[in-house]
């Protein structure tokens, strides 16, 4: 079996010059990034966190990730055993 080894950067640019000093002194932006990879992912918490509505959360990349995943699968299931799947023009 093969080795894969994924590395991300995930810096927090959420300091608004008190650090942690209690729940509602920092905001929850932070950005992730891989190398050689164009965008960045610019994330926070979740609305109801007091997280920027405006950015990924967590959970979204999380469902996205699981999402994908079985997306890929399923295309890999297709190709292998000869189920031709196609993507209707509209």
């Amino acid at each position: 079996m093969k080795n894969h080894k994924y590395t991300i950067n995930l810096e927090w640019i959420g300091n608004e010059g008190y650090g942690t000093l209690d729940y509602k002194s920092y905001n929850r932006n932070h950005k992730i990034t891989v190398a050689k990879k164009y965008d960045a992912i610019l994330g926070s918490s979740d609305p109801a966190f007091m997280g920027d509505v405006n950015r990924y959360n967590p959970e979204e990349l999380f469902l996205a990730s699981i999402a994908g995943c079985h997306m890929l699968w399923y295309l890999h299931f297709c190709s292998v055993h000869a189920v031709l799947t196609i993507q209707p023009y509209f």
